[in-house]
């Protein structure tokens, strides 16, 4: 009869020559290091899913994850420092190491990103953000989805949009964000913007010329036009969803209006004219601004609808609509876009009703611009962020998207949000500034009296700590 023992003990040799040859194996496939290496699929998303635990910290909004640089799963260049500590994927297919990877299809695949863990829906019943503007201009943009899972694409990207506008530390000082969203928006979803402070109103659907290329996410966005019919706003700085704004951008509101060049207006306005002659004066005072794209097809620049401001105008919106079908005046497989484009019935150069030109800095392919001094100056970043198939180009603008949606987490979790949503505006003065992890204290979340006993308190501390030995 064999010995057990020494029956066990070779069956332990020989699961330690297996894990040795494998080991062998392994290092000549991938190469000796010292380090411990740590693929992205166990990295970034245990690190995301715990950014909504975390409570909000003015000094650690754009916190690391725990693991350094180094011990990702691909080579880490100089250059490519502090970003490529946040290589972080966003999009339901975990890429192996940048430029590995094939496009899957479409745009709005889920993401992986967490999720606040507030419930929204306590605050939609409160004003809106900035409610008590002075001035009628908003931002706005067009959610046109039915899909209610918060991890649709779109809809975080409107969300973060939100987030941007009315309470990052970029923030609007000032005007309210309005989203204007599809009749089949599901009102689970407006209830969560609502909530984050957003204005939601239905807007309209248009439909457009049958054209072969109008198709899939283009569909609706002849219905963009609706937007000049919102004349209880006097300007509007319109942004797509993927345009997400890196700076404060209310300077924009300052571009002034324009009288239109009336020598060049066409048979279709001097009717509006005749028909209304009270609104004749306020049709040609107009304001339609943006930013050109180098166009290769067209082989000039062209305007690129991500970002534009606007005046809305009653007889404009009539014009537009009219023009919407005349597709031999514009290339009308660029839909909304060619048409505010076009010469003849737009806002070209040449029209009666040219566009005044932004900086460019408003409006950035960060893609696609290989122009890397105008992307370290963007204002906005007009791409799909999220979206890491397209962001080959800039690794830095794809973990941009991961860096500002952890601090939007974490913001929204934080008593600060409580705060500012009862206020109507961001309101980040930390009352103290050598708070403990954890303990936020905010000056609008305390009356007169306990600000003055927390000054002192704190004034108490700070020269104890100055007369201590070990300072």
């Amino acid at each position: 009869m064999s010995n057990p023992y020494t029956s066990s003990s070779r069956y332990v040799r020989l699961a330690i020559s297996v894990v040795a040859a494998l080991t062998v194996i392994s290092a000549l496939c991938y190469g000796f290091s010292s380090d411990s290496k740590v693929s992205l699929t166990d990295y970034w998303p245990a690190a995301k899913a715990d950014a909504a635990l975390l409570p909000h910290d003015p000094e650690l909004v754009d916190s690391r994850p725990l693991q350094p640089a180094e011990q990702l799963s691909w080579p880490v260049t100089q250059a490519s420092k502090p970003f490529s500590e946040f290589s972080g994927v966003a999009t339901q297919s975990l890429f192996p190491r940048p430029g590995a990877h094939s496009v899957p299809k479409g745009y709005g695949r889920g993401l992986i990103d967490p999720l606040p863990t507030i419930d929204f829906t306590k605050y939609k019943d409160l004003p809106h953000a900035h409610a008590n503007a002075n001035e009628r201009y908003t931002y706005a943009t067009f959610l046109c989805n039915h899909d209610p899972d918060p991890r649709h694409a779109y809809l975080a990207a409107v969300q973060s949009l939100v987030w941007r506008i009315l309470w990052s530390s970029w923030s609007s000082k000032k005007y309210p964000m309005l989203v204007l969203v599809c009749p089949i928006t599901p009102h689970s979803v407006r209830d969560v913007l609502r909530g984050q402070g957003a204005i939601v109103e239905e807007l309209p659907l248009l439909d457009g010329p049958k054209v072969e290329q109008n198709v899939g996410r283009w569909q609706d966005m002849y219905s963009k036009l609706n937007i000049w019919n919102l004349t209880s706003w006097d300007k509007i700085a319109f942004l797509d969803v993927d345009a997400l704004p890196v700076d404060n951008i209310d300077e924009v509101f300052e571009v002034p209006t324009q009288l239109c060049n009336k020598t060049k207006l066409n048979a279709d306005d001097y009717q509006l004219y005749r028909d209304n002659p009270s609104e004749a004066e306020g049709y040609c005072n107009y304001l339609f601004a943006g930013v050109e794209w180098q166009d290769d097809f067209l082989g000039r620049p062209e305007l690129n609808a991500g970002f534009l401001v606007l005046k809305p105008n009653r007889l404009m919106h009539e014009r537009l609509l009219l023009a919407r079908y005349k597709t031999d005046k514009y290339p009308s497989s660029h839909v909304e876009q060619g048409l505010l484009a076009s010469d003849e019935v737009g806002f070209g150069q040449k029209s009666a009703f040219p566009m005044h030109r932004l900086s460019s800095v408003y409006n950035v392919g960060a893609g696609v611009n290989h122009d890397q001094e105008l992307v370290v100056r963007a204002k906005v970043l007009h791409e799909k962020l999220w979206y890491k198939a397209m962001m080959v180009h800039s690794e830095r603008n794809h973990n941009t998207w991961d860096i500002d949606w952890m601090a939007m987490c974490r913001f929204y979790d934080s008593p600060a949000f409580h705060a500012s949503r009862k206020l109507g505006f961001l309101r980040m003065t930390v009352i103290d500034q050598n708070f403990q992890f954890g303990d936020v204290l905010y000056l609008d979340m305390l009356d007169d009296q306990q600000r003055t006993e927390r000054l002192e308190s704190l004034d108490r501390d700070r020269k104890a700590a100055q007369k201590s030995p070990s300072r």
